[in-house]
């Protein structure tokens, strides 16, 4: 299970990265791409980013710094200005909110197409969902909502 996990992240990882992987380089830019993650690092997190980074900066020129912090820092990262290339942004945590006050990148059509094209194919239901003002501005997850933290109580053994 934990191997499943693990394989699943790196897949998110990147499909992810892939979108940013087509923008174009300046002069000044490191080929570093900031990605905040809300939550613990697990232990063994290092490890996998290392090799994850490895296979990503020979296929695109690009790395992946993953900075980790708490759920209380997250509001501070958008009202500081602090800059990062991707987050999480569930609607919990603000997602509309900042979508209105322009902390987002507008995506095009064009770039789901060329850098996500199994989520422009198979996701039209939740992009069509998570679009503002008819405009993209995130990559939504393929999946129905489900609570994490269910109790469930089975008659039969009851």
């Amino acid at each position: 299970m934990k191997k499943l996990r693990l394989i699943s992240l790196l897949l998110v990882l990147v499909l992810a990265a892939s979108l940013f992987a087509g923008c174009g380089k300046d002069k000044t830019d490191s080929g570093k791409i900031s990605w905040i993650v809300v939550g613990t690092e697990a232990a063994d997190n290092e490890s996998v980013f290392v090799e994850f980074n490895n296979v990503l900066k020979e296929k695109t020129g690009y790395t992946v710094d993953f900075q980790y912090i708490d759920q209380s820092q997250y509001d501070l990262k958008f009202a500081a200005g602090d800059a990062f290339d991707l987050v999480l942004a569930p609607d919990h945590m603000g997602y509309w909110k900042n979508v209105a006050k322009g902390a987002f990148m507008e995506l095009k059509e064009e770039d789901f197409k060329k850098y996500a094209p199994y989520i422009w194919e198979n996701g039209q239901e939740q992009l069509s969902a998570s679009t503002y003002q008819g405009k993209y501005y995130c990559i939504p997850g393929l999946r129905k909502y489900s609570a994490n933290r269910i109790l469930v109580a089975r008659g039969d053994l009851m």
